[in-house]
Formats: C-alpha cells, structure tokens, sequence
C-alpha cells in the first residue's frame, strides 16, 4: 500500500493504491475516483459508483483513513471519510505573464479598466 498528498485547504487531495486499485480523494466536497490501474491504466473510468468495485473502494478507504494525520483527522467522522463543505468558489484574477517586461499580445486582463494594459517603453 502506497499513501500519497498533494495540497491543502481546498486544494488538498489523497490518494492511496494498492498496486492494482488507486483512490483519490478530494476532501472539498467529498469527491471519490476510484481506478483499476491494471485495464485502465491511464484513469479514465470512475469505478466510485460501480457495485462490483464496493468492496475495494471500502477497504482503500479503510487504509487511507489510517495513513490520515495532522489536520486532515477532522475529515474523519465515526470512521468514515466525511471531507467538507469549502463554500461558494470566488474566482480569482489570473493575470498569468503581465508582470513581464516588454509588450504583450494579446495583452493580459485587466481588474482596473480605467488602467492601460501596456504601457509605453
């Protein structure tokens, strides 16, 4: 058994594998994939609600549980993975490469529009 983390916050996902089955869990909203790494390979078929995959899905979710630490015990609730609720999505500005010296095109988003995306040399 393999136990894996990526991110914190609403950006925090685990992932536990045995080898032959790989869950991935989203704590944000308690999202589940569940995978046969052996006929897919490449993670394309969700197997979350597939009754024949129960009994895998139950035991990775029991191993997962146990390699949980810190923090992420709150997502644990009478032993079951319970994630949480992250409120309402706030999109962020994504000004991507306008701090870049020099001309863009096309030139980068603006949050003022009453402020001149490129300025002159």
């Amino acid at each position: 058994v393999f136990y894996g983390e990526c991110g914190e916050g609403v950006n925090a996902s685990r992932m536990i594998t045995d080898g032959l089955h790989k869950l991935i869990w989203y704590p944000a909203n308690h999202v589940l994939q569940l995978f046969n790494l052996e006929t897919d390979p490449s993670e394309c078929h969700n197997l979350v609600n597939d009754a024949a995959s129960a009994s895998i899905q139950a035991r990775l979710q029991q191993h997962l549980i146990e390699h949980l630490y810190g923090t992420d015990l709150g997502w644990v609730k009478d032993g079951q993975l319970v994630g949480y609720e992250p409120g309402p999505f706030h999109a962020k500005s994504n000004r991507m490469l306008s701090g870049q010296r020099g001309l863009h095109y096309p030139p980068p988003p603006i949050d003022d529009p009453n402020v001149s995306a490129i300025r002159p040399a």
